[in-house]
């Protein structure tokens, strides 16, 4: 079993999430995609700052495979709401709060493995629904 924390954005789209809050440096907007990246400076992964989950909300480091985040311009659905995003985790548990989220305006869903629990739920850009133990379907 491991903990996740899942959570929303009304402000983030995926990339803007991904770069602020998981990974400043693999998801930032000049090297996305790049196979090299400058050795040092203000995208050096041993000098950036780490992404806002690990900074503000105190999750454990993140690895390749520890989060994903759903954004509605990513699915050609025009149903995005909790029945749809619960069908895209890799995990069959039912969070608790997420389906109070005002799906109508959310631009990003997100779930992150963390043996943490969070420092704090929300702030300008994001809230963490649930902090809850799951069995990922490659467990």
């Amino acid at each position: 079993m491991s903990q996740v924390w899942i959570g929303y954005s009304e402000t983030l789209r995926a990339q803007e999430l991904l770069e602020t809050y998981f990974d400043p440096v693999l998801f930032s907007k000049p090297h996305y995609g790049a196979i090299f990246a400058p050795a040092a400076g203000p995208n050096d992964p041993e000098t950036a700052p780490p992404g806002e989950l690990i900074y503000g909300f105190e999750a454990a480091p993140l690895e390749p495979g520890d989060y994903e985040v759903y954004d509605p311009e990513d699915h050609s659905m025009s149903a995005f709401d909790f029945q749809y995003v619960l069908d895209l985790f890799p995990f069959d548990n039912r969070p608790n709060q997420l389906h109070r989220a005002p799906f109508k305006t959310i631009k990003t869903v997100f779930y992150v493995k963390s043996g943490t629990r969070p420092k704090k739920r929300s702030d300008k850009n994001i809230v963490i629904t649930d902090v809850m133990s799951v069995k990922f379907d490659w467990e």
